[in-house]
């Protein structure tokens, strides 16, 4: 685990006070729930981060971005450091797409944490065919670091959301209604 010293200003007062910031780890997912009706579109997907580069998994869905090509198993590589902040911004736009309610949950991993889901991801078989998005997001981390009691083949993002809820707090975002 890395420590930084910084200095803070607190209370408007110009003190400065040093602070120690910890890095937990340069590894972490970030998993994307649109939790609206089964009606109106629901889907999961998942961001993986680490020094490597920045990949988005999106099973079984239609995103798409002009010049990042499909890898295997809808896992979309991002190399340019540039892209990533709007590449994140338009998966976003289009889990906003299906209704305005999306939850997302950030984990930090350990390496080996990180290599796992990654791993599963990349040999993970039955991972086709529609409405299998939650599953396959799910499947992915069910059993390891955080994830270890989180049951196997989750189907609705809705079901997705109330076992990640146990884990962690999430960000809404809502998109503002006409």
């Amino acid at each position: 685990m890395k420590t930084l010293n910084k200095t803070l200003t607190v209370g408007g007062n110009n003190k400065k006070d040093p602070v120690k910031i910890e890095v937990r780890t340069s590894y972490r997912i970030t998993i994307m729930v649109n939790n609206n009706d089964v009606m109106v579109g629901t889907h999961a997907g998942m961001l993986l981060i680490s020094p490597k580069g920045f990949e988005i998994f999106d099973p079984n869905g239609s995103f798409y971005y002009p010049e990042i090509a499909e890898g295997r198993l809808r896992l979309f590589p991002v190399y340019e450091l540039q892209k990533r902040a709007d590449v994140y911004r338009s998966y976003l736009e289009y889990q906003l797409a299906d209704g305005g309610e999306v939850y997302i949950y950030t984990f930090y991993l350990t390496k080996d944490e990180f290599l796992k889901i990654e791993d599963r991801i990349l040999n993970e078989e039955g991972c086709s065919g529609v409405l299998s998005c939650t599953r396959c997001t799910s499947n992915a981390i069910t059993g390891i670091g955080v994830f270890k009691n989180l049951p196997p083949d989750i189907f609705l993002p809705s079901k997705l959301k109330k076992e990640l809820d146990k884990i962690s707090n999430p960000i809404k975002i809502l998109r503002n209604k006409p």
